[in-house]
Order: C-alpha cells, then sequence, then structure tokens
C-alpha cells in the first residue's frame, strides 16, 4: 500500500490528503537530514580533533568531545542556531597563527561580532574565489601527506574507504559522501572481522613456539596446540567446527585451545564448539582450554561446554606472561606421557631446534 493511501482513503486528487502527504514527506526527510547532519559532524569533530591532536602529539577523550558536541547542538536547537561542529577552515587558520588556547575561539568570536556590526557591507565584496582558495589551503595544511603516502601503499583496506570517499567527493554532495565512506569502512570492517583467525602452535624447539597456518599436520601429533584470535561471532561458528573436527579426526591424546586474544564468544559459536568437542571426548581425547579472562571463564563454565569439559581443563589467565598456557602444556604433558611414554616428541616440530638466541630474536614467536 502506497504512502498516500496510508494517510488518507479519500480519491487520489483529495485536497485533505494533499497536506497530510506533504507533511509525512517533509517528516522523513528531516530525519534523514538531521542523521547525516550528526553523522557528519561526529566524523568530522573527531577527525579534525585527532589530526590537531596528532600534530601537538596529545590525545583527546573522544567521549567528552561527544558529550561536548550534542550538548552545544541541543542549545542551539532551542535558540533557534544552525547545528555546529569543529571547522577545518577556522581550526587550520587558528593553528597556522599560533592559537594554543581556548581564547582563541573567544577572540574570533568577538572578532566576528565586531565585524558583523561594524563592516559587515564589506564582507559582500570576498569574492568565491578567494573563499574557496582559503578552503584550499586550510584543507593542506591539516593533511598528513606522510600518512597518505603510507596508507596508499601499505593499508590496502584503507586505500579502498579513502579513494571511495574522494571520490564521491567530487561527484556528490558532502555529506552524502561521508556517509558512503563511513558504510564502506563499516562493510570492510565487518568483512575482515568474519574471518577465522585460528593459528597451531608449533614448537621450534625448547620452550619457543610458533604459529603456523592449520593445515593437514595439525592434530597428527600426541599434542595440538591451537589460538584463536579475536571475537568468535556466528559467522564463525560453522568454520570453526569444522576446522576443530578435521584436527580431531587425526585423534591427538590432547588439544590445547588458547583464547587469550578471544574477548567476546557467540552462544552459537558454544554451542558448535559443545558439539565437536563431545565426540572428540568420547573417542578418549582431552581438551584443555586455557587463556580464559575472568569474563569469558564465567560464560563458559555456565554453558553446555563447561558441563562438557572437566572444570579443572578450563584454565582462566593468571598475572604471568603465558602462565595459563604453561599450566595447560604441564597438564597435556603428564596425561600424553601416560600414553605414550616419554621418549616420543609430544608436539609437532617445526623442522630443526635452534639456538636459543635464535629463538629470542623471532618476534612472532612465543617463548613460554
Amino acid at each position: 500500500m502506497s504512502t498516500w493511501r496510508r494517510l488518507c482513503r479519500c480519491r487520489p486528487n483529495c485536497p485533505r490528503s494533499a497536506g497530510r502527504h506533504t507533511t509525512a514527506l517533509s517528516k522523513t526527510d528531516l530525519f534523514f537530514g538531521a542523521s547525516a547532519i550528526a553523522v557528519v559532524a561526529i566524523i568530522q569533530t573527531l577527525a579534525l580533533s585527532k589530526a590537531f591532536a596528532a600534530k601537538e602529539r596529545g590525545r583527546i577523550d573522544a567521549r567528552r568531545e561527544m558529550i561536548a558536541l550534542g550538548i552545544s547542538n541541543i542549545a542551539a536547537g532551542f535558540g533557534g542556531g544552525f547545528p555546529g561542529a569543529v571547522s577545518m577552515s577556522r581550526s587550520a587558520i587558528n593553528d597556522m597563527a599560533g592559537a594554543r588556547t581556548r581564547w582563541s575561539g573567544v577572540f574570533c568570536a568577538v572578532a566576528t561580532a565586531l565585524i558583523a556590526i561594524a563592516a559587515a557591507p564589506l564582507t559582500h565584496y570576498i569574492t568565491r574565489s578567494a573563499l574557496a582558495g582559503l578552503m584550499m589551503a586550510t584543507a593542506w595544511s591539516v593533511v598528513d601527506w606522510r600518512e597518505v603516502r603510507d596508507l596508499m601503499t601499505h593499508g590496502r583496506h584503507d586505500r579502498i574507504v579513502l579513494l571511495t570517499t574522494v571520490g564521491c567527493l567530487i561527484m556528490l554532495p558532502i555529506h552524502w559522501a561521508v556517509l558512503i565512506g563511513l558504510s564502506i569502512s563499516v562493510a570492510v570492517f565487518l568483512r575482515r572481522a568474519s574471518r577465522l583467525h585460528l593459528f597451531e602452535m608449533v614448537s621450534g624447539g625448547g620452550n619457543a613456539f610458533q604459529e603456523k597456518p592449520i593445515d593437514r599436520e595439525t592434530g597428527t601429533s600426541p599434542i595440538a596446540m591451537m589460538q584463536v584470535e579475536g571475537p568468535l561471532f556466528f559467522a564463525h561458528a560453522e568454520e570453526l567446527a569444522d576446522t576443530l573436527t578435521r584436527v580431531f579426526r587425526r585423534k591427538p591424546i590432547v588439544t590445547i585451545l588458547r583464547m587469550r586474544r578471544t574477548q567476546q564468544i557467540d552462544y552459537s559459536v558454544i554451542t558448535e564448539m559443545n558439539r565437536v568437542i563431545q565426540g572428540y571426548l568420547a573417542d578418549g581425547g582431552t581438551m584443555i582450554i586455557c587463556g580464559l579472562t575472568q569474563r569469558m571463564h564465567e560464560q563458559l563454565d555456565r554453558s553446555p561446554l563447561g558441563r562438557t569439559i572437566d572444570p579443572k581443563y578450563l584454565l582462566p589467565t593468571t598475572r604471568k606472561i603465558f602462565g595459563s598456557a604453561h599450566q595447560a602444556i604441564t597438564l597435556a604433558q603428564e596425561i600424553a606421557q601416560q600414553r605414550v611414554g616419554g621418549a616420543a616428541k609430544l608436539f609437532r616440530m617445526d623442522g630443526v631446534e635452534k639456538p636459543a638466541e635464535q629463538e629470542e630474536d623471532e618476534a612472532w614467536g612465543y617463548q613460554i
């Protein structure tokens, strides 16, 4: 049913429905326009604040900036003013003039008031070309071109967002360009977050471990140690379950899953993990999960997975670096040695053993 028919059941040319239709459309336009202004104001304020703070090697409180922006715009609404945000041109000119404190804003407001009272007719002679040149000069001074060069050279995902936003700025109004750029940024983030970051921790000799991709050899040793990174959402559930299933089919005696870099896990992921781990335990395997934050430990302990795995094999983090991982390795070695004896190599080895000096130089490895 069309918007017009929802508003009025009269005939199409009914004059009574025209006013209602116009009001509904104006409210819709107002809502989307206000939303666009709010998003652009937030992005512009945070972007310029971070840019100028970086030049002075300072830090900003984003939460405080947003509260101040919201309060100022609410006050402007009650006073009949326009919505406001950080001004790129004024901020850049203030910075080039040597401004360092909030008094620069006060003096700018006083000067604007004096010009408006005493010399308002003269502003008519300021040409648009002069204003455009001023805007270009201030924009040029704000951009860190070295950072842009590095971004274009190395940051593939950020480069997509930058080029999309700049391209939209040429063809569309600024608020639509910013909204499209924000949407692309969110889409890129969701795509990256949807990837499962699961690695095997392979022994490099002694107490050193290195991250390797999961392959056909993962799980062929008596102890398989893996590490998962990042939050685990519902999009990861099936892939994580399939990967664990492939590893469990190779029948490792003990499997260690380190979750120190995981701060969040969805219930759907817990359910899938519980399903495949139940089958692994039924086949005689032992599952140890270590590196659990206090919140994660409480969540898993109350879940079906916590009822499947022995509580002594759910190891929370400790104050010691790799303390939880060390406990898991000690438990796994005790269990595996009872099955295969002490002479066998319990962990998958990464080639030949390396000197301790060389192990310490490998920043992508772990010394547990």
